[in-house]
C-alpha cells in the first residue's frame, strides 16, 4: 500500500472469488474491466483459493474518476458471480457491497438472511443496516441461474409444498441411521428423502464435489476413489444430509462450501457455492450442521476434496452428543426456517 500510494493518493480494495479453475478467466476479465474503464490496478490474489483483489489506484478528488471506479468495481463483483464465485472471498459485504446481494442471491435467500438476522438481534443492536440490501427489487431471479435438480428431488418439493399447505408435519426420514424419532402422528408423517442419492458434480480441478444429500457415504467414497479423490472425512456410515443434520462429525462444518435447502414450504434456498472462501452474507451453511432435519431439508452439498491418499488420519467412531435440548437462541432460529414447526416437530415440542 505505501508503494500505491506513491501513484495516487486513494486505493479500492475489491474482494470477489472464484472456483480456482476459472482464476485466470477472471484476471484477464477483470484487466478488460480496468482498461474499458481507463483505470490502473494491480492484481493481488490467494490463488490457491481462487481469491483476487484488484488494487484500484484513483483520486477521490476526481469525480468522474471515482464514478469509473465504482462501476467496474461492480462490474467485477458481476465477473465473479458469472463465473460460479461469490462478491467476497474474506472481506464481508458492510455498506458498500449491499447492492451486490441482489446478484448474488434471490429474494427467497435475502429473507431468509432477513429473519435470521431478526432472530439472533431484534433490536438490531449489531452492524445495523450492512450486509442485507436496502431493497430486493433488483435480486437475482430465481431462474437465472437453475441448479441442477434430479427427479427426485423436484418430487420431494412438490411434496413439500402441498403438505405446507395443508398443514402436514413431516418425519424426515433418510436411512435412520442417526436420528429416531416418536412413534405416532404427533412425529409427522415420514418424508423420505432416501431417494436424493445422486453424484451432481465431481470438479476434480477444484477438488471440489456436489452430492446429493442422500447418497450413502460408502457410496461417496466409492465414486471419489474411483477418480482418484477422496474426502478427507472418518469411514463413517448412513448418508452425508444425515451426516450433516445430525452433525456426527464435528469436522463436517469445514468440509461444507454450499447447500441447497427446501424450506418447510418447498422453497429452496442455495447457500454457499463452489468457492474455497465465501463470506457474502451469513454463513447459514454450517448454521444448518446440528440442525437435526428441523430447519430444513437438505438437497444437496458441496464439499472440499483432497487427492486419494493425502487425508490425514482420523479416529473411528462418530462424534458423541447428548440429549439436544433447545435453548432460546435455537427456538427462535426455528421459527425463522419453519415458523409452523412442520419438520420434525417431536424436537422443539
Amino acid at each position: 500500500y505505501p508503494a500505491l500510494a506513491r501513484l495516487a493518493p486513494n486505493v479500492m480494495v475489491e474482494d470477489g472469488a472464484v472456483p480456482r479453475p476459472k482464476l485466470p478467466e477472471a484476471a484477464a476479465r477483470v484487466r478488460a474491466i480496468l482498461s474499458d474503464y481507463k483505470l490502473t490496478a494491480g492484481l493481488l490474489f490467494h490463488a490457491g483459493d481462487g481469491n483476487l483483489h484488484p488494487n484500484v489506484i484513483y483520486d477521490e478528488r476526481d469525480i468522474e474518476e471515482t464514478r469509473r471506479v465504482r462501476k467496474a468495481g461492480h462490474e467485477i463483483l458481476r465477473a465473479c458471480i458469472d463465473l460460479g464465485g461469490t462478491i467476497s472471498g474474506e472481506h464481508g459485504i458492510g455498506v458498500e457491497k449491499r447492492l451486490a446481494m441482489n446478484w448474488l442471491y434471490d429474494r427467497a435467500e435475502l429473507d431468509l438472511f432477513s429473519r435470521v438476522k431478526e432472530a439472533l438481534d431484534p433490536k438490531d443492536l449489531a452492524n445495523p443496516d450492512k450486509i442485507i440490501p436496502v431493497s430486493d427489487r433488483h435480486a437475482r431471479r430465481k431462474d437465472a441461474a437453475p441448479a441442477a435438480r434430479s427427479a427426485a428431488a423436484s418430487a420431494l418439493i412438490t411434496e413439500l409444498k402441498y403438505r405446507a399447505a395443508h398443514g402436514i408435519k413431516s418425519r424426515v426420514k433418510g436411512l435412520g441411521t442417526r436420528l429416531s424419532s416418536p412413534a405416532g402422528e404427533d412425529a409427522g408423517r415420514d418424508l423420505d428423502v432416501s431417494g436424493l442419492n445422486s453424484v451432481l458434480e465431481i470438479y476434480d480441478g477444484n477438488l471440489t464435489a456436489t452430492f446429493e444429500a442422500g447418497i450413502p457415504l460408502r457410496s461417496l467414497r466409492s465414486e471419489l476413489k474411483a477418480v482418484g479423490l477422496e474426502a478427507p472425512m472418518p469411514k463413517l456410515d448412513g448418508t452425508l444430509g444425515g451426516l450433516i443434520a445430525a452433525k456426527a462429525w464435528t469436522g463436517i462444518r469445514d468440509l461444507l462450501l454450499g447447500l441447497q435447502l427446501a424450506l418447510p414450504d418447498g422453497t429452496v434456498c442455495r447457500l454457499g457455492g463452489k468457492s474455497v472462501k465465501n463470506v457474502a452474507g451469513y454463513d447459514l451453511t454450517r448454521l444448518l450442521c446440528g440442525s437435526l432435519g428441523a430447519y430444513g431439508v437438505i438437497l444437496s452439498a458441496t464439499i472440499r476434496l483432497c487427492p486419494a491418499g493425502k487425508s490425514p488420519r482420523f479416529p473411528h467412531g462418530e462424534s458423541l452428543a447428548g440429549e439436544f435440548v433447545p435453548s432460546d437462541i435455537h427456538r427462535r432460529l426455528k421459527r425463522a426456517f419453519d415458523p409452523e414447526n412442520l419438520l420434525n416437530p417431536w424436537i422443539y415440542g
